[in-house]
């Protein structure tokens, strides 16, 4: 494949980081001024990096991250996704370094992220390297950012990137997704390739808000289901991967990606109520405009109760690729509907979930904006769920249509049993799920 302009011009502005990089790393001497005095990137060596105690350690510290948010992947979860460094999930292109699913098979690699927020280095490099067993392909992303400011609350940076993408993220964690597909031959997320490059710009002017901007520019392309390989499930459990470009193998698409994040840390709550908002625009020259927000709050009952709620709206504007366009149904949206059963132009999600657990146990410290609940107690909970799409705009929402859906769980540590059935047949045979990350 010829390298595109767009491709050219990222490369060239990648070097106009790396190489002032690489000079400073030459000629600085070790004072205060050393931008890498404190990046563990420059001042660890080998032994220190496989260091067996240093690998029990991040292992232990993994598991108990685990424990304590309730989840096997990361640490925030947004309206596109998990993740763990600033600006949305979807917009960043590093996965799990091991990690398995229908069209990748066996993915193993490495990987290093984009700095967050207290970082005290300056400039910094990311990426990852991966070889993808299913697909027989080398995947790839190379990064660069720098922070702004005194107080470093403005970074930007620039990548190339060469991936598998889902915009299933919201649904199930990529590492929840790649165990349940290992083991019981769930995949609950759709695939395509992903190539092109991304300029980016995210600042914090308060600890309540966060301002994204980014640029995309990509080559993205069709995926097959290259392996149906699962441990204790049946195979025929694995759907088809479908198509996310019609008539076609590849489509090129253009994004500004612009938006904002509200109370992403729980910076603004009582003692009884908390919330955050996150916005996004997806703004296409000659492709399509999509429009996406989520409001999620959590109110505290009472010493032994918590009810959280999750509003999701979204809207595509013009001819958009098949994955742009709403599905519900399934994981993390309509739980007791058929996978993806319901598809749009634009979408209404409902979720809410009250946490019932011992008094006195269920809850502890605000402190940090999270809520600290104690995950070696037994929690029950009851949810309901509503979903809506339609092929017209938003304004269309009518209630009347929405498929709907009640349940019960109980989990302890990030496992979660779910029960859920439809409304509209309550005596009939309910959907079993179990969970290894927060529904949201």
């Amino acid at each position: 494949m010829k390298t595109t302009v767009t491709h050219r011009w990222s490369l060239f502005l990648m070097a106009l980081l790396f190489v002032p990089i690489g000079l400073l790393a030459q000629v600085a001497k070790p004072d205060d001024d050393d931008p890498f005095s404190d990046d563990p990137m420059f001042n660890r060596s080998v032994r220190d990096w496989f260091n067996p105690d240093r690998i029990s350690r991040e292992v232990r510290r993994r598991r108990d991250r685990i424990i304590e948010l309730s989840g096997v992947d990361d640490r925030y979860q947004d309206l596109t996704g998990y993740g763990n460094v600033p600006g949305f999930a979807s917009v960043s292109s590093i996965r799990p370094m091991v990690r398995f699913n229908r069209v990748e098979g066996v993915v193993i690699g490495v990987n290093s992220t984009e700095m967050g927020w207290g970082r005290r280095a300056l400039f910094d490099t990311f990426g990852q390297i991966n070889y993808s067993f299913g697909r027989r392909e080398w995947l790839y992303t190379l990064g660069a950012e720098r922070y702004f400011g005194s107080e470093k609350r403005f970074k930007a940076g620039v990548e190339y990137h060469r991936i598998t993408d889902s915009d299933d993220g919201f649904r199930v964690g990529w590492t929840e997704n790649s165990l349940t597909s290992f083991f019981a031959a769930y995949d609950q997320m759709d695939y395509f390739g992903r190539r092109g490059a991304r300029i980016f710009a995210v600042a914090k002017p308060t600890d309540w808000l966060e301002l994204n901007a980014s640029y995309r520019s990509d080559d993205i392309h069709n995926l097959e289901r290259n392996t149906r390989y699962t441990m204790f499930g049946h195979k025929s459990t694995y759907q088809v991967n479908p198509a996310v470009v019609s008539g076609a193998d590849t489509a090129r698409v253009s994004h500004i990606v612009t938006g904002f994040r509200l109370n992403p840390d729980g910076s603004l709550q009582t003692n009884r109520f908390g919330f955050s908002l996150d916005v996004m625009a997806q703004l296409g020259k000659a492709a399509y405009d999509r429009y996406d927000a989520e409001l999620r709050t959590i109110v505290i009952i009472d010493p032994s109760a918590v009810l959280k709620t999750r509003l999701r709206v979204g809207e595509v504007v013009g001819q958009p690729t098949l994955n742009a366009r709403y599905a519900l149904g399934g994981v993390g949206t309509v739980r007791s509907e058929p996978f993806k059963s319901q598809t749009g132009s634009s979408m209404v999600l409902l979720n809410a979930e009250l946490l019932i657990g011992e008094s006195g146990d269920m809850f502890g410290d605000w402190a940090g904006g999270i809520v600290e609940f104690n995950l070696n107690k037994l929690r029950t909970m009851l949810f309901f769920d509503a979903g809506w799409t339609g092929p017209g705009p938003v304004r269309d929402f009518d209630p009347n249509r929405m498929k709907t859906s009640i349940g019960v769980g109980v989990n302890s540590s990030p496992v979660r049993f779910e029960v859920a059935w439809p409304t509209k047949d309550l005596a009939g045979t309910p959907v079993f799920w179990v969970r290894l990350n927060p529904t949201f």
